[in-house]
This record gives C-alpha cells, sequence and structure tokens, in this order.
C-alpha cells in the first residue's frame, strides 16, 4: 500500500510504503532477510514492483529513508541471535546500495524484550533477546547514519504491539527520520517499513 501524507512541515507530500512479512519459519538454517536468504528476494522484488508503479505513474522516485521493526524472530530461533548484528549491518549496506546511497538514514525500532523469545527471567542479560537488543543498539553505534527508537514502552501482549502502540511506534519512526534529515534539504519521503 502507498500513500501521499502531507508532511506537516510544509504540506509537501511523503510517499509512505508499507510492507509486512511473516514470522519466517523457525528452521531457518541462515537469515532469511539478507542476500541469499529465501525471503530477500521476493521481498526485494516487491518494493522493486511498488517503486517501478511510482514511476509509471510519473512520479520522481528516491528512498531517502528505511525503517526497520525486526528482531524477535531471531532470539526465537536462538543461534540467529549471534549473527544479528552481523546479519542487520550487511542488509542496511545491501538496502542502501539498492535503493538509496551509502547515507541514507535508517532507523531501527529495537525489539520489545518479548516473553514468546525470553519467556524466563534474565537478570544476566544472557538471553537471545539480550543479545538481539544489544546489537541493534550496537548497530546505531556503529554503522553510519543509523538510529533506534525505543518501544518498550509501548502495549504488547508478548509478541504483538496493538494498535495504540504501533501509532506511538509510527510517530517515532517519524521524530527519528526528521531529525536525521534536518539541514539535508529532504522534500520528499518513501519509507519503507519491513515488519
Amino acid at each position: 500500500m502507498i500513500d501521499v501524507l502531507p508532511s506537516g512541515i510544509d504540506n509537501t507530500p511523503w510517499y509512505f510504503g508499507d510492507i509486512s512479512f511473516a514470522n519466517f519459519g523457525r528452521n531457518a538454517e541462515s537469515w532469511p532477510w539478507g542476500k541469499g536468504g529465501y525471503l530477500f528476494k521476493a521481498w526485494t522484488k516487491f518494493v522493486d514492483d511498488r517503486l517501478e508503479e511510482l514511476r509509471d505513474q510519473g512520479h520522481s522516485v528516491r528512498v531517502s529513508g528505511f525503517a526497520w521493526h525486526q528482531g524477535i524472530d531471531d532470539a526465537i530461533h536462538g543461534k540467529l541471535a549471534h549473527h544479528y548484528e552481523r546479519n542487520l549491518s550487511d542488509l542496511i549496506g545491501a538496502l542502501r546500495n539498492r535503493y538509496a546511497t551509502r547515507d541514507t538514514p535508517f532507523v531501527l525500532a529495537r525489539s520489545v524484550n518479548s516473553r514468546i523469545a525470553q519467556p524466563t527471567p534474565d537478570p544476566e542479560m544472557k538471553s537471545p533477546m539480550a543479545i538481539v537488543r544489544r546489537a541493534q543498539n550496537r548497530i546505531a553505534k556503529t554503522v553510519s547514519g543509523v538510529a533506534t527508537i525505543d518501544v518498550d514502552d509501548c502495549p504488547t501482549s508478548a509478541l504483538i504491539i496493538f494498535s495504540n502502540g504501533q501509532l506511538v511506534i509510527g510517530r517515532r519512526y517519524g521524530a527519528a527520520f526528521k531529525r536525521s534529515t534536518q539541514g539535508q534539504g529532504h522534500r520528499r519521503v518513501l519509507n519503507w517499513m519491513f515488519s
């Protein structure tokens, strides 16, 4: 779905795309989102097709930001949690290379402390969920142009963030993106959110 929304800043339209995919299978041997993963080709083709539709409608398209909300699956799998930082860092590079520039802002929602991925207390913060959350924070510190938003205070039922929380998350993505682009003259936003 592509929506044209007023930006609220100078009434310039923002194009907002939302692409949602289900959780990947528990038997995944490798990270499915990255290059070579079994989901990568399908979801990047979906994005490519939507961008082409916009061009066919006469729009000039420039992807000027990414939003990413994913990580609990890696914690559920356990072994994938240990590779999350490298996997997501590589994917950020691949998406920037494919759709934008190496400096295009990337806003990452740090995963909630899911009770599905971490059913028991983890005071030593050694669980796969804790590993993924630390990796998300490190990515924001070590990969240029990456910011995180906190979603821990959003109402949730172990894995699913309720609709009122989704609205809060959307506002936080917008605020983080706005902070990351201030002074750069961005006028239109095509902000793809993968969850």
